[in-house]
């Protein structure tokens, strides 16, 4: 016995969420099939089984009996454990792209913000400063950036004894939460004076570069008072370029003018060692053996001296020259920056170069960084790198 039925049905099975729908379709009589009750049956049950297994996509089937079953197209596949998935972001927030051999580049949202240094904050992101935008910038481990805006021109950040952020600029020393509150400026001893190379120092006080009078100023926090002092350092107008704080809680610094020295400043007064080449020294900075380790960019050399002044220079592996900043790593050796490289000495004066890679274009200041990343900033193209020993 054959029927024919004047109203018939495609069913569709569509896919919303993790639910399966089943859609009708009115037919024409012209478009109704003809098929026999044991046909309609079987096909009646394999549907329900379809249903019940919950698949979610199938092609047209043919052959089953002259009822069609025509589905809809197949879901987003839903992101597995090897998917790579956006991180969290902030507005505006920078791009982590990692590129080859253990280095991840991050963008700032500001371009040509002019980035002079960074530091690991108390709260344990990235803080550097855009010293062209007149920004202050924080970035988190998982790629954020907020950036906040300063009052005055800035050129250098540091932790201080007291746990805040102090950023050094034009005639004060701005302090800052790590909620990007500023707090207050204070001036320095000489108001129309920049301050650059801000450091917590001995005594529990900031030192800093005052860099257009040649000297190195001291702010002792005490509450809200500030008790400030300056220590000049001779024919040095406009040429101290780096801070470090020793072993013995000195406060050493290097000066390129008429003179080539690198030396150290106590409460009491100075004393400085001419460096071994005619050079000027841009990386400062205590080693892991006691020792204080500088670059020397004209030579081509990493420098060390000891505490007493004997110094030791080592060459800058090939490709490598022209060192300029330097940093001791969470590995206990010694990172620098040289032309087309990123450098490792071990304190016993072996080296290693590791190229950067395209589109890094130079290291203008880099730090031992959260993760036992060494991560530094690149000026020229307005990037922050983290590279993974």
């Amino acid at each position: 016995m054959r029927l024919r039925f004047r109203e018939c049905r495609h069913l569709m099975v569509t896919h919303t969420g993790n639910f399966h729908h089943l859609t009708d379709v009115p037919l024409h009589e012209s478009q109704a099939p003809v098929f026999g009750l044991g046909q309609l049956a079987m096909t009646v049950g394999l549907v329900v089984v379809l249903l019940a297994l919950g698949v979610s996509a199938l092609g047209a089937l043919s052959g089953v009996g002259p009822l069609a079953v025509v589905f809809g197209t197949a879901p987003t596949p839903i992101p597995t454990a090897t998917d790579t998935l956006a991180p969290p972001t902030l507005t505006p927030i920078p791009t982590a792209t990692p590129i080859p051999h253990g280095f991840t580049r991050f963008s700032i949202p500001t371009s040509n913000a002019g980035l002079t240094d960074i530091t690991v904050g108390p709260d344990g992101n990235l803080w550097f400063v855009e010293s062209q935008a007149g920004k202050v910038g924080r970035l988190t481990l998982a790629g954020e950036v907020e950036e906040f805006a300063m009052p005055h021109s800035i050129s250098g950040i540091t932790v201080g004894p007291d746990n805040s952020l102090w950023i050094a600029g034009a005639g004060a020393l701005t302090k800052m939460t790590t909620s990007g509150t500023i707090v207050a400026a204070y001036p320095l001893p000489t108001p129309s004076d920049s301050a650059r190379g801000v450091l917590s120092g001995p005594g529990g006080a900031l030192w800093f570069i005052e860099f257009g009078t040649g000297k190195i100023g001291r702010m002792s926090p005490t509450g809200d008072l500030f008790v400030k002092s300056e220590f000049p350092v001779q024919n040095a107008a406009y040429a101290i370029l780096k801070l470090a704080v020793g072993s013995d809680n000195s406060v050493w610094y290097t000066v390129c003018s008429t003179k080539y020295v690198i030396g150290k400043m106590g409460l009491s007064g100075n004393t400085e060692y001419p460096f071994p080449t005619h050079t000027c020294s841009t990386g400062l900075t205590a080693g892991p053996d006691g020792n204080i380790w500088f670059t020397e960019e004209e030579a081509h050399k990493i420098g060390r001296v000891t505490l007493s002044g004997t110094m030791t220079e080592f060459p800058v592996p090939a490709p490598g020259g022209a060192p300029g900043p330097n940093t001791t790593g969470p590995d206990g050796n010694l990172w620098f920056g040289a032309a087309g490289i990123l450098g490792k000495i071990t304190p016993a004066g072996t080296t290693s170069a590791f190229p950067l890679p395209s589109g890094v274009t130079g290291i203008t200041v880099l730090v031992a960084g959260p993760n036992s990343g060494i991560w530094f900033v690149d000026g020229a193209s307005n990037i922050i790198v983290r590279y993974l020993p």
